[in-house]
């Protein structure tokens, strides 16, 4: 029994040890991390212009090209469902093509997303794939809506229950909830990354 007492007593010590020498390595790899680092005033003049660092990785084309997208297409798809003109039950079509576009402006950014990160990190990193289920799931409400299925096909049948409203408004909340999970992957691996540019 005294052996096996001692070479566990020696194994603690070890590990006690080792995880000594770690945290030395862990605060040594801080200091010399923050030692490296410098504030916004003690840059030189002519590094404080810089874009990257005033803006970030991303490119100010690009977030004004996709605010400007976004603010128009939000503009247009307002006026659609606040003119009296389209809530008319013949303009039916034409609230569900706006709907749609609207969600399809995420095309653009998405496919940015893919030339600079490409397809398995988009899937495996970023969720992207539960943006593209929140997207069909959008879609094929809208033209259940659009295109009154299922009451359609059964007048009367579905007056109550699962009417083509009913079942756009269940798409959309299950469109929510996979984008909200395809959200916080993205978060996930945005703070995973040391900077924003990668």
């Amino acid at each position: 029994m005294e052996p096996s007492f001692n070479s566990v007593s020696q194994r603690r010590s070890a590990t006690r040890r080792n995880a000594s020498k770690g945290a030395e390595r862990s605060k040594e790899g801080r200091e010399k991390a923050q030692s490296q680092l410098l504030h916004w005033d003690e840059l030189e003049e002519w590094q404080k212009d810089n874009e990257y660092i005033i803006r970030g990785y991303r490119s100010p084309l690009m977030q004004k090209l996709y605010l400007t997208m976004m603010t128009l297409a939000g503009m247009g798809a307002a006026f659609i469902v606040l003119d009296p003109e389209y809530a008319k039950p013949t303009h039916r079509g034409a609230r569900t093509t706006v709907f749609i576009s609207l969600g399809l402006c995420a095309v653009i950014p998405v496919t940015q997303l893919f030339l600079t990160h490409g397809f398995n990190e988009l899937v495996s990193d970023m969720g992207v794939q539960w943006l593209l289920i929140s997207g069909a799931l959008y879609i094929a409400g809208a033209l259940l809506y659009a295109n009154r299925i299922p009451e359609r096909l059964a007048p009367g049948r579905f007056d109550f229950f699962f009417a083509s409203h009913q079942i756009f408004h269940f798409c959309v909340v299950l469109a929510a909830l996979a984008h909200y999970q395809g959200v916080l992957i993205s978060l996930r691996y945005r703070i995973s990354q040391p900077n924003c540019g990668q």
